[in-house]
């Protein structure tokens, strides 16, 4: 009666107010509501634009998306996917994650999928035929949430991950950067009139998002699509972050550039990888894991020196109420080197006031020590 009531209240709005309510639910996490909205907007003869989820669940290559508009202006070198490897005794976000969301797991993060609790909720699940997005939503993202996840500034997890940010992934970005743009010049610690600010300054995501893609689900975790195709930032760069091994249908696939359609999946061995890729313009998905390893994942974007590539105002970048959907001292923060050293510095992680959309415990301050 509930379900009906509410049918009959979206049969009195106008085709722009169930657009904007059904934007308004998916934004909020309401996805039966949208559901709902959907079915009222095509009961009118509206069409919808929805990303081919049948291609997606295989693994076959899917088409290419339709071109956005591309505001990007970072030197194309820094855009070309990229592998790296770090030290995971240094920066151990699978221990810090496992921790968090799988104590009780003997096998590590890869195995998880066979537990109790997730045997439990991939059962319900099933029986329910839930939505392919319920996937995100799965056990281990519900202990992540409840057990603050990065949204704790002083966590061990948190300061693990500012601390990649500021000593793995902000000189790797300067170093290219001045070597894609020669008139930065060069780096002289010695040189106590070099201004460090403008090249060595970063706008990092605050709160990492964490992936858990786990086997025997039957459904892709993340459909075809580009980070534009959300009004991302357009100097975005995203790193994507592999705690267990990754590879085949357990992995994210994403193609080398640009509308080349050339899908690969990023494959890794486990900790201690890294993949950089412009996912603004690039499209990426995932296909339904089949194999017999979950894949657990972090990955954030960040946008090297602000001053030239973030950009306050771009199409589509507020919201209807006026708030920036990913701008600096919400969504992003900035990251800039009070001291030409490196590992013992004091990072200092800005938040200017400005309108945006609101997100909650963004540190001001990160002092990076050992954990």
């Amino acid at each position: 009666l509930a379900r009906n009531q509410k049918l009959m209240d979206f049969t009195r709005q106008s085709v722009p107010e169930l657009s904007f309510a059904r934007s308004a639910a998916r934004l909020a996490g309401e996805f039966a509501k949208a559901d709902q909205i959907r079915d009222e907007l095509r009961s009118r003869g509206v069409r919808l634009h929805d990303f081919p989820a049948a291609k997606a669940e295989q693994s076959d290559p899917p088409p290419s998306l339709p071109k956005s508009p591309c505001l990007c202006s970072l030197p194309p070198g820094i855009l070309a996917e990229r592998h790296l490897t770090f030290d995971e005794n240094r920066y151990p976000f699978e221990r810090l994650v496992a921790e968090l969301i799988a104590p009780e797991s003997e096998g590590g993060l890869a195995g998880i999928h066979e537990l109790p609790d997730a045997q439990n909720w991939l059962a319900a699940m099933h029986a329910h035929a839930a939505r392919p997005y319920a996937m995100r939503r799965n056990v281990f993202d519900q202990r992540f949430k409840a057990a603050g996840g990065f949204s704790k500034s002083d966590s061990p997890l948190s300061r693990c991950y500012v601390r990649f940010v500021c000593e793995v992934i902000q000189p790797m970005l300067a170093e290219e950067l001045r070597a894609s743009c020669p008139d930065l010049g060069t780096r002289d610690d010695n040189d106590d009139n070099y201004n460090y600010d403008d090249d060595e300054e970063l706008l990092f995501q605050v709160e990492p998002n964490l992936r858990c893609h786990l086997a025997g689900t039957g459904h892709l975790l993340v459909h075809l699509h580009k980070d534009a195709d959300y009004f991302h930032q357009p100097n975005e760069l995203n790193f994507w972050v592999p705690l267990t091994a990754s590879f085949g249908a357990n992995t994210l696939w994403a193609e080398s550039s640009p509308g080349a359609g050339d899908f690969k999946p990023f494959e890794t061995k486990g900790p201690g990888e890294a993949v950089r890729f412009w996912g603004g313009q690039c499209a990426h998905y995932t296909v339904a894991n089949d194999t017999a390893v979950t894949r657990v994942s972090i990955d954030f974007r960040v946008i090297p020196q602000p001053s030239k590539f973030y950009h306050e105002r771009y199409e589509k970048s507020h919201r209807r109420d006026g708030l920036i959907r990913f701008g600096e001292g919400a969504f992003f923060q900035r990251m800039c080197s009070s001291s030409s050293s490196s590992s013992s510095a004091i990072y200092e992680v800005t938040s200017p006031s400005r309108k945006q959309a609101p997100q909650e415990n963004a540190p001001a301050t990160a002092l990076l020590g050992e954990l």
